[in-house]
């Protein structure tokens, strides 16, 4: 049973006034990071901001046709999402085994069954054409060949084996074809090893000469053609940001004329909120002076109004100017209090643009502060949206925590997420000698735990 310390100094730290109270220090604090090129930490709270749910999939997963989200809402635009993002050139990815920390400068496989497990991700915009894992080995010269031997398997499916006869020093290829539907959004290896060192199999489970290891210049490697990215914001915030990438998420602020207040307040709550998505992912984020500074494949983000931001006159995009004034569907100007979302490319249709603006400086925040909170940028769908109004973010439980354990008393493992933010499945261990199954058991600072 778990009981709780009621502290008044603890309800006070999770009051909404604490929020308020410091809330142009964090603004000032968050601008002078994303200018010095910083990256942010998920952990800082947004000012009259609502918190992410980490007890649902923050980020949406793509849309299957026929399941698309309901639109006609007050905030969303008539426009149709045509536009798509130019893929990149067709090629090759090698993902080394010494990018995990469970491998490091070796990994090895001790005892007469043991397993070890990698995990790795498929991005969204990926058309895997071939994979193959590439294994380097060495193993006790004890073995016996015809009882020891190396399984992969690829999402629970076998892959291949390989007797395990190498003589003593010599080291080992292998080299497995992995169908391509065997993939998914989140993917796992198992390296398996039987070893025997008697031919009766009475042998010592803990013999110390019943080991293999995995060279750490493994990999698996992909031959993939990037696929074409519809510009929807039904996935927000993919494209801008997808978790499944193997490689850092690349973002750039296009810096206004003249950086004033509130393109630093909007910036910084942008990038904070972004932070909180991608919890332990890494972005790389700079600041750029125009668009020709963009590398393929890099995300810009635009903030502020065409007096601002004089870049938004010389870009494609589905809402047309009459002057400096944005105007709507129907070519009549939008409220000055109306923000607007557009979803773009580069000329050259090699980088994404995220466009938050709109006629006045506060309708620009207004877009921004949409996507910052779950319940509105959930129903925003298409290339543009126009926001006309915003949702009440409510002031959270004192003891609501995203991310920690369950207020109640008793709760089950299902109620926990896992790191890539997915309620806990079924796992399946094998042998004495299994790797562990984490689980992320957070508590909140005033929990009692009585055995």
């Amino acid at each position: 049973m778990r009981s709780q310390k009621k502290s008044q100094n603890y309800s006070q730290k999770r009051s909404s006034n604490c929020f308020s109270k410091h809330s142009a220090k964090r603004s000032i604090w968050l601008s002078l990071l994303l200018i010095s090129g910083l990256p942010l930490v998920n952990t800082v709270a947004i000012a009259q901001t609502e918190l992410p749910d980490y007890r649902q999939n923050a980020i949406p997963r793509e849309t299957k046709p026929g399941n698309s989200p309901a639109t006609g809402t007050p905030n969303q635009a008539t426009l149709p999402a045509t536009v798509q993002l130019k893929p990149l050139s067709p090629g090759q990815y090698v993902l080394e085994f010494n990018r995990s920390p469970v491998v490091g400068t070796r990994l090895q496989l001790r005892g007469i069954y043991d397993e070890s497990r990698l995990r790795f991700t498929r991005p969204r915009n990926w058309e895997t054409q071939s994979v193959k894992v590439s294994l380097r080995f060495r193993h006790s010269p004890a073995l016996y060949a015809t009882r020891s031997n190396l399984t992969v398997m690829i999402n629970g499916a076998s892959v291949g084996s390989v007797p395990l006869n190498k003589p003593q020093g010599e080291i080992g290829t292998a080299i497995y074809d992995v169908p391509t539907n065997l993939l998914q959004d989140y993917n796992e290896v198992v390296i398996a090893v039987l070893q025997n060192n008697s031919p009766t199999c009475t042998q010592d489970p803990y013999d110390p000469s019943l080991w293999t290891e995995i060279l750490p210049d493994s990999k698996v490697v992909f031959d993939l053609a990037p696929k074409p990215v519809p510009l929807d914001f039904s996935r927000y915030p993919f494209p801008l940001f997808d978790e499944l990438s193997l490689s850092p998420n690349e973002l750039a602020y296009l810096l206004p004329n003249t950086p004033d207040e509130a393109w630093l307040t909007a910036a910084s709550r942008f990038q904070s909120s972004l932070g909180r998505l991608a919890q332990f992912r890494p972005i790389d984020t700079r600041l750029v002076n125009q668009v020709g500074e963009l590398t393929p494949g890099e995300r810009l983000v635009v903030i502020g109004t065409t007096q601002t931001q004089p870049t938004l006159k010389s870009l494609k995009l589905p809402l047309k100017l009459q002057g400096d004034r944005w105007l709507d569907e129907t070519q009549k100007p939008i409220a000055d209090d109306v923000g607007v979302l557009m979803l773009t490319t580069t000329p050259d249709a090699k980088s994404l643009v995220l466009i938050a603006t709109g006629n006045t400086p506060a309708a620009a925040s207004k877009a921004v502060q949409f996507l910052l909170q779950s319940r509105d940028r959930q129903i925003g769908t298409g290339s543009v949206i126009l926001v006309k109004d915003l949702a009440e973010v409510p002031t959270p439980a004192p003891r609501d925590w995203p991310g920690y354990l369950p207020i109640e008393n008793s709760f089950q493992l299902k109620d926990l997420n896992t790191q890539a933010n997915e309620p806990f499945q079924d796992i399946t261990t094998r042998g004495s000698d299994a790797p562990p199954i984490e689980i992320d058991f957070r508590a909140l600072p005033d929990d009692r735990f009585l055995v």
